[in-house]
């Protein structure tokens, strides 16, 4: 059992390392097992959790839009282009079982393999949308091969300066970890409120 980070909700599974879905085939489970050259290989130390370089924090700013809930907050200075830590949940196919989830990530869109943490997962479940909070995300997903796993998966980076170096000036210890969750997410989520 893993070690879980502190303020980890008691109705939640922790996990350090993938979790398979039985519904994942054994051909999708094997190619995660295959790194294309073109992935970032993230290191061991990334790939260990809990995590040293985020915290979960409970939110109480009445301004905030996840005001009574957690966020992801750095716990030293990122650079920017830095990686974070991995996204954990269960890895599967497409299913009624995720389509409602709130923490549902494509991994690879052509083998159909998905990441969902709403009830297993690590830190990164736990990171918020940009909007309400500041002009623009500081983060974003990134799929990944980890080393300690051996196996692709999707990761958190702080976002990189961008050609005019003006994007991002990383993030600072403290500062909530904040990502666009999409349009598409939005989109869906006013749909199920219509």
């Amino acid at each position: 059992m893993a070690l879980k980070p502190k303020n980890w909700p008691l109705h939640l599974t922790y996990i350090s390392a993938p979790k398979y879905s039985p519904q994942l085939s054994k051909d999708q489970a094997k190619a995660l097992t295959v790194c294309p050259d073109s992935l970032i290989k993230v290191p061991d130390e990334i790939c260990r959790l809990p995590s040293t370089q985020a915290k979960i924090v409970p939110i109480s700013d009445a301004k905030h839009p996840a005001n009574g809930q957690a966020g992801l907050f750095a716990t030293k200075n990122l650079k920017p282009g830095a990686p974070i830590l991995l996204y954990l949940g269960i890895v599967h196919p497409p299913d009624t079982a995720h389509e409602t989830s709130d923490y549902d990530l494509w991994l690879d869109h052509d083998l159909e393999i998905a990441v969902d943490a709403a009830t297993t997962g690590n830190e990164a479940r736990f990171i918020n949308d940009y909007r309400g909070v500041k002009q623009r995300p500081n983060a974003e997903f990134r799929e990944v091969w980890s080393v300690r796993h051996r196996q692709r998966c999707m990761a958190v980076f702080v976002l990189d300066e961008g050609k005019s170096h003006s994007r991002a000036a990383g993030i600072s210890k403290g500062e909530e970890i904040l990502v666009s969750y999409g349009k598409g997410f939005w989109q869906k989520r006013q749909e199920e409120q219509n």
